[in-house]
């Protein structure tokens, strides 16, 4: 279950990320940056879906298995690399307009 509310937050930001490009830049723009979360997804997983099936300690629930902790894992390291993609440049917009 874990896993089905990742992939949903993700489709979900993946909208998101693909409308406001496509408004700003048009539809180039946001294949772009489907593109590239595509790409971050992709090779995000694969490293750290390697890194904890080393690290994950065996016995644990069914619920949070190894898959599920590399998605967590990766989501939130995605989170951070799409608020300094993504929110930085609008703050930085901004107070460059207000100057």
């Amino acid at each position: 279950m874990i896993i089905v509310i990742i992939f949903y937050l993700h489709i979900m930001a993946g909208v998101l990320a693909f409308t406001q490009r496509w408004q700003d830049e048009g539809l180039h723009g946001g294949l772009i940056v489907l593109g590239f979360m595509g790409l971050i997804f992709a090779v995000g997983w694969t490293v750290v879906g390697f890194v904890m099936h080393y690290l994950a300690p065996s016995g644990i629930p069914k619920v949070i298995d190894a898959d599920s902790m590399s998605l967590l894992l990766l989501t939130m390291l995605e989170g951070t690399v799409y608020y300094f993609y993504f929110l930085k440049d609008e703050n930085a917009d901004k107070k460059s307009a207000e100057a």
